[in-house]
């Protein structure tokens, strides 16, 4: 079988394996533990734009996935030493997953919709229609083939990982393609296949209550990383073109204006109406809560965490 593969999404995915190797060499113990100082810093940053910020936590994403990961089980002396800074690690990049989903939810919902670039989503009226929008998935079965072909280039590539894995993967043929135009409309799209990486990303980074050493036995933890690692390149692969239409985006002088002004004033906006949509609620003898006041709350609860 032949698996299409982007020419961009390939460079991403072997500068990754290099970074993963180069790591892996000078890994040690001591130093593989991450200061949560910095990273805090800029998860509660709201001094910044939301892009620039989200850029930010993709770098350290990245960089921090590479330290916490590229480790030659077979070579670490003391697994529990090892375990202490994995938990620390685990929890920094649970928290940057989840500021990372908490933008994309403020861009999908809020922003594109501010600004014009997406339609208002019509107001869900029933739980089976909840369900339905909590089960659509945005990875199709041809972006689900290319990320376990990148597991198995991984393997190939990545100097600690058991080779016998490789059993385990079926091997397909690249057909290396160019990356199609990307369009302003595609915006969506792209930000829908993010955030579902992202939740397979967390899925696959346990709170620290979970983490023990059976988590950390060859056996699990080849499987365990290179999973991380293709997600991860799958991610970086649909943000450089999302990056690619705000750059678009930003040098048309009068949508720039738009973002600007409605990143600045969100906040106080949605506070405003929530604020009256909630005296008229307590003026009347039954709390009746509409589709209008659940989005404004909705639009206001993703703008405060960013």
């Amino acid at each position: 079988m032949r698996v299409d593969i982007e020419e961009n999404h390939l460079d991403i995915y072997k500068s990754l394996a290099k970074d993963i190797n180069n790591a892996a060499k000078k890994f040690k113990i001591k130093t593989n533990k991450i200061n949560a100082g910095a990273y805090e810093k800029l998860l509660f940053n709201t001094g910044i734009s939301v892009g620039k910020k989200k850029i930010e936590l993709v770098n350290h994403l990245h960089k921090s996935i590479v330290k916490t990961f590229s480790i030659n089980i077979n070579k670490v002396k003391s697994k529990k030493a090892l375990l202490s800074g994995l938990k620390n690690n685990l929890s920094i990049l649970r928290a940057i997953v989840d500021k990372l989903r908490s933008i994309n939810h403020y861009l999908e919902e809020s922003l594109l919709n501010e600004i014009g670039i997406t339609k208002k989503r019509v107001g869900i009226k029933s739980k089976n229609q909840q369900k339905i929008l909590f089960k659509k998935k945005y990875l199709g079965k041809r972006d689900l083939e290319r990320l376990d072909h990148l597991v198995y280039g991984l393997i190939e590539k990545v100097i600690f990982l058991d080779k016998k894995l490789l059993k385990g993967y079926k091997k397909r043929e690249e057909n290396i393609v160019k990356r199609k135009k990307i369009q302003t409309k595609d915006i969506e799209s792209i930000l829908n296949k993010e955030s579902e990486i992202l939740m397979h990303l967390e899925a696959k980074l346990p709170p620290t209550g979970k983490v023990n050493l059976n988590l950390i036995r060859e056996k699990v933890v080849h499987n365990w990383v290179v999973r991380i690692f293709a997600l991860l390149s799958g991610f970086e692969n649909e943000f450089q073109k999302e990056n690619i239409i705000f750059q678009r985006l930003k040098g048309n002088e009068k949508i720039r204006k738009k973002i600007n002004k409605k990143i600045k004033n969100i906040l106080r906006e949605k506070e405003k109406l929530l604020r009256l949509k909630e005296q008229r609620a307590l003026s009347m003898k039954k709390l009746n809560i509409d589709n209008e006041w659940k989005q404004i709350f909705h639009h206001f609860n993703a703008a405060s965490r960013l």
